[in-house]
């Protein structure tokens, strides 16, 4: 059987409703190919990725095996854009 790829776009995981997204989180979990998932649903990228790449705010990519690290080096990087900001003269 040929691997199958997918793309599923985050405004439609919104308005699923908790069955079933449960279901669709159960068949992705072990969905035997590819998926691009585009969504702010930390739990649903949690729970249906193994690798996250992110697009973050200063334009570079972050590519890491686990979403917590991408958010870990978001985090970071606001700190700095903070420090920078609060340095600035007014």
């Amino acid at each position: 059987m040929a691997t199958q790829n997918g793309y599923i776009n985050g405004v439609t995981v919104t308005i699923l409703d908790v069955d079933t997204l449960t279901e669709l989180e159960d068949l992705l979990d072990g969905w035997p190919g590819s998926l691009v998932v585009v969504s702010h649903d930390r739990y649903f990228l949690e729970r249906v990725t193994d690798h996250v790449i992110a697009l973050l705010g200063d334009g570079k990519l972050s590519f890491d095996a686990e979403l917590r690290a991408v958010q870990d080096e978001k985090a970071q990087l606001e700190e700095q854009w903070l420090t920078i900001a609060e340095s600035l003269p007014s």
